[in-house]
């Protein structure tokens, strides 16, 4: 048998003793917004990953740039804004 999350267990249980109660209401809203919490803190996560990626690769950006002259330097800029406005969608 598959183990269920608390926030779901809570609410099955509570849908099977309180049948539309106050405390069924309650123990929904509650899982509910436990579930709307984790979601944001995910959402908070990757995002956070995502700009700490982005800034790592501007950095590596800074520093090819800064080694480059001329033509070579122009080819890496064209390339790095294509890239973004492909990342950007």
């Amino acid at each position: 048998m598959k183990k269920m999350s608390w926030p779901r267990l809570a609410v099955n249980k509570a849908v099977e003793f309180g049948n539309k109660n106050n405390v069924t209401c309650t123990v929904r809203n509650y899982a509910d917004s436990v579930v709307q919490l984790i979601g944001q803190a995910a959402k908070w996560f990757q995002d956070r990953v995502s700009f700490r990626s982005v800034k790592k690769s501007t950095q590596r950006l800074e520093e090819a740039v800064v080694s480059c002259r001329g033509p070579e330097r122009l080819e890496i800029l064209i390339r790095w804004v294509l890239l973004l406005k492909r990342w950007r969608g």
